[in-house]
């Protein structure tokens, strides 16, 4: 009987393993081209501006930046750009089982984010975060102690 029983749970596992999965196969928001800056020349002219947001008059310093942003400048990676290592969500999932099934529900602001990291930041980054010494998780060291 517990040889049957193995087999069975066995079976089931398999079969779990290799039902089809239905996901997506191409992601709805791909882009058949880079993103990435069409005109480097009028990047560059933009770039003094924005990073100096005080000298124009806040509506004109936002079409400036938006123009920066639209044109993908900031996806610059020969100038010291740099990438998160993943994709960052905006805000939490919530997951719950109820009635012997897991459903969702995703509170971020938007969808997930790939963060662009300026030169300069990257480089502070790096100086005032090194990764030998990661600073520690304020909810792990709380839920470490013992009371």
């Amino acid at each position: 009987m517990r040889g049957l029983l193995l087999v069975c749970l066995a079976g089931l596992g398999l079969a779990t393993i290799l039902r089809p999965s239905h996901a997506s196969e191409l992601c709805p928001d791909q882009q058949p081209q880079p993103q990435v800056p069409a005109n480097p020349v009028y990047c560059a002219s933009l770039l003094p501006t924005v990073r100096s947001p005080h000298l124009l008059p806040l509506s004109e310093y936002e079409a400036k930046l938006g123009d920066y942003l639209g044109q993908f400048c900031y996806r610059d990676v020969a100038s010291g750009w740099k990438t998160d290592k993943t994709v960052r969500d905006t805000g939490p999932f919530m997951g719950t089982y109820e009635d012997g099934k897991w459903s969702g529900q995703y509170y971020g602001t938007h969808q997930p984010v790939i963060v662009w990291y300026s030169p300069d930041i990257y480089a502070w980054l790096k100086t005032n975060r090194p990764e030998s010494d990661p600073p520690a998780h304020p909810a792990r060291s709380r839920t470490a102690r013992s009371w």
